[in-house]
């Protein structure tokens, strides 16, 4: 299911497979050799880092989609926040505990069997 191998990728590119902890360990490692264990979301891996390259800059036109996209979002998780703020603004939100004593029975609850006792004749 995973990548065994990842060329020519960005850090958000790994990050989205592998998650951010793991590519934060990865960055830090030296080229040329083998590392390892490094832990990531799906487990333990050991890890050979070939070389790194720097990135070219960003063109605006390449992430406006993404930018736009990001942004919607980040509106759209506001205002229902908000939304539901406002709704229980105007509620009274009331938790009724229930009593530990209808929880557990108390000592003078507690529910004895008689081994004596024989089941009626039928």
């Amino acid at each position: 299911m995973l990548q065994s191998d990842f060329v020519s990728v960005t850090a958000s590119e790994a990050a989205r497979q592998m998650g951010t902890g793991f590519v934060e360990a990865v960055v830090k490692l030296e080229s040329g050799s083998w590392h390892g264990p490094v832990l990531s979301g799906y487990g333990v891996h050991l890890v050979y880092v070939y070389s790194y390259e720097k990135s070219s800059p960003a063109v605006f036109e390449d992430v406006k989609a993404a930018v736009l996209e990001n942004w919607q979002l980040e509106q759209r998780e506001k205002f229902n926040a908000d939304f539901l703020e406002n709704l229980k603004s105007r509620y009274e939100i009331v938790i009724d505990e229930i009593p530990m004593e209808r929880i557990l029975p108390g000592p003078d609850e507690a529910v004895t069997v008689n081994e004596t006792s024989q089941a009626p004749a039928s």
